[in-house]
């Protein structure tokens, strides 16, 4: 919410302390221009030197300002610190914030305190919840042999089945830690350009979020299944060719 590192602007009103306008810092800047930190439609750079709640006569070589005059600079106050204000209840604060590091030609994305702490910085609240949803995908229908043997297990004792419930959670529980997911984004911080950009986690489930699709892994029974739909296919086509 602060930037101490970048000097404090000139007041709009001469002599008025108070009226400096806001300082976005350049965290609060990408999460505000980020879809995916955003709870509405993302703000515009140009929205933080001229909101776009601001009218046009704020600006004294506008045609508006010639004609009905200079706009209040207590007003233009007003309206800067409400836009602020505003703005920034709209965005999914971040938990923790990472470091993207280049080794060898690679980016790699390493688990290091970025230039400023977050407010759960190293508590693993972020990937508690990613190992709480585990598979997002549900697994394949058991076999009649498969449901007989877990049907005896259940009969033999029941501690089997209240571990099972604590170590497995429900699709219902896993859909409900996906979308709390798409609601933490994480901030990366780029040491070699110096600048922030916002990521979310691919297991995270967001109906306004396309990038939070994830593709189910193939499993070796599925593998056996495609080549063998492909292998057809391929004779088919050399009997053709010749």
């Amino acid at each position: 919410m602060s930037d101490p590192n970048t000097p404090s602007p000139d007041p709009i009103i001469e002599g008025v302390e108070m009226s400096r306008p806001p300082v976005y810092s350049p965290e609060l800047r990408v999460l505000l221009t980020n879809a995916v930190a955003r709870t509405t439609k993302p703000l515009e750079r140009k929205d933080f030197s001229q909101p776009r709640t601001l009218p046009p006569r704020a600006n004294p070589s506008s045609e508006e300002a010639r004609l009905f005059g200079p706009f209040s600079k207590r007003r233009e106050v007003n309206i800067r610190w409400r836009f602020f204000r505003n703005e920034t209840k709209k965005i999914f604060p971040p938990l923790e914030s990472i470091v993207k590091l280049k080794s060898s030609g690679n980016a790699e994305l390493n688990s290091v305190v970025a230039p400023r702490k977050l407010g759960m910085q190293d508590a693993g609240v972020f990937q508690s919840i990613e190992e709480l949803v585990g598979d997002p995908f549900m697994h394949p229908p058991m076999t009649r042999r498969e449901r007989g043997r877990q049907q005896s297990a259940e009969n033999d004792s029941t501690a089997v089945i209240q571990n099972r419930s604590t170590e497995h959670p429900s699709h219902w529980v896993k859909r409900r830690y996906r979308t709390l997911l798409a609601r933490l984004p994480r901030l990366v911080y780029d040491g070699q350009h110096d600048t922030f950009e916002v990521e979310i986690s691919p297991l995270a489930h967001s109906p306004n979020n396309s990038t939070s699709k994830v593709i189910h892994p193939a499993d070796p029974l599925t593998m056996t299944w495609l080549e063998q739909d492909i292998q057809p296919n391929n004779n088919n086509k050399t009997k053709k060719s010749k």
